[in-house]
């Protein structure tokens, strides 16, 4: 799924030269040429990499609405399926029209938001009480894994002799792939797979296959509860550092460092890697820690948050100081590694607020901090769309991104509970 939707964001300055305002047509369609196809100003390109979030934060609560109706394996299945054909012709349609790219890149967006509803809908069916951080933070570590290779072999592509249109080849192929893979292998519950154990049942729990009916959703309770909106609040927050990274540090290395499409794909995938890698270790250490009882729930999701968003943010002002590419990779790969943590934060306490309801929740937390995808983008362009003094336009940018990852933090701090809420069973 990452892979999918990342890829346009280092290919885009392959695509593009980055000047000039949008056209509705390329003019050249040899992908043999090295030379970008597009003339499209830093706003336009905003938009573009914007569009997809429309749709994919719109569809967040109706996803979870289709989990309960329809099934999350069946949902999750189909969101990878469309995305990835929809992926597949991507060279085709924006070489006829820009608008039409903008709008497939919509259909795109709706087709992955039904991602997230169903795949932490699936954690709370799969996963046992004591290994919620774990799961979630390998799932987690798969879409930053995902990003790594969208971004390395994104900016590899873009820059050989098969150019841009391959990025989008390859990844469609590999997602309708693994679709089929995912129709073989994949069960709504544990209790629907023919080869699980008593022993195995037992201990994820029987008591999490209750089967749900839109009746069943205690709106009321949900969208009233300080402990709900202690966590969507700060979920806003840290996506809005995400986004920014992940959309926009592509170009910042090329306008502000001046690398190579080649170069910029490795460089954005170094902190992903290094995320990668310490986002699971880290969920394993919370969750050794509170099955020894040396910390509680609330209090170990707190310190996620803390270290993610507030020491994160001070990563995130120090890349004003950096005067070098290196530098500035360097420091990027540690406040992107951090703000991962906050996965076994925010994140994994939605689960226990309302195992129940982990997707309905999941879809109106997703709502609201996937309005970043498309505010981040935009205000990113709006403030860097002039050439003149590019550091500062960025340094801007950077302490927007702080002030928010702190604000958000606070939030959770006072009023974040792992306590399971007296509705969750209604």
């Amino acid at each position: 799924m990452y892979c999918i939707r990342m890829c346009v964001n280092v290919t885009i300055v392959a695509m593009t030269h980055g000047e000039g305002k949008q056209n509705n047509n390329t003019g050249t369609h040899s992908s043999e040429e090295m030379e970008p196809e597009f003339h499209w100003d830093k706003q336009f390109q905003g938009t573009i990499l914007a569009s997809l979030y429309w749709s994919y934060t719109a569809l967040q609560i109706p996803a979870g609405l289709l989990c309960v109706k329809y099934g999350a394996s069946f949902l999750l299945g189909i969101a990878i399926f469309g995305s990835s054909v929809l992926t597949l012709v991507t060279p085709f349609i924006v070489r006829q029209n820009v608008y039409a790219f903008i709008i497939l890149r919509i259909m795109e967006g709706g087709f992955l938001g039904l991602v997230a509803a169903s795949g932490v809908s699936l954690i709370s069916k799969w996963a046992p009480v004591y290994e919620r951080s774990i799961f979630l933070m390998v799932v987690v570590s798969g879409l930053l894994w995902g990003t790594v290779f969208a971004n390395s072999l994104s900016g590899v592509l873009a820059g050989s002799s098969w150019g841009w249109p391959s990025v989008f080849y390859f990844f469609g192929v590999q997602g309708i792939l693994w679709y089929l893979c995912w129709l073989y292998f994949a069960y709504e519950e544990p209790s629907d797979h023919p080869n699980i154990s008593k022993a195995e049942l037992d201990l994820i729990g029987k008591h999490w296959n209750t089967k749900l009916t839109l009746r069943d959703i205690p709106w009321r309770y949900i969208l009233t509860s300080i402990r709900v909106w202690a966590i969507i609040i700060p979920n806003f927050t840290d996506c809005w550092g995400f986004y920014t990274f992940m959309l926009s540090f592509p170009t910042y290395l090329k306008d502000v460092q001046n690398l190579h499409i080649t170069t910029i794909g490795f460089a954005s995938s170094l902190p992903y890697v290094v995320a990668g890698i310490m986002c699971p270790a880290w969920g394993y250490f919370i969750d050794v820690l509170r099955s020894k009882r040396y910390i509680s729930t609330t209090n170990a999701r707190k310190l996620s948050s803390f270290i993610g968003a507030g020491i994160g943010a001070i990563f995130v002002v120090a890349m004003v100081y950096a005067s070098t590419a290196t530098s500035a990779i360097v420091i990027v790969t540690i406040a992107i590694t951090l703000s991962n943590l906050t996965a076994s934060g925010p994140s994994t306490n939605l689960i226990e607020l309302a195992p129940k309801y982990s997707g309905i929740l999941m879809g109106v937390g997703n709502f609201v901090c996937n309005i970043t995808g498309f505010i981040s983008p935009e205000v990113v362009g709006a403030i860097t769309i002039h050439g003149d003094d590019i550091r500062h336009q960025w340094a801007i940018v950077f302490y927007i991104t702080a002030g928010v990852n702190v604000l958000g933090m606070i939030f959770y701090l006072c009023f974040a509970s792992s306590e399971k809420q007296a509705w969750a069973d209604h």
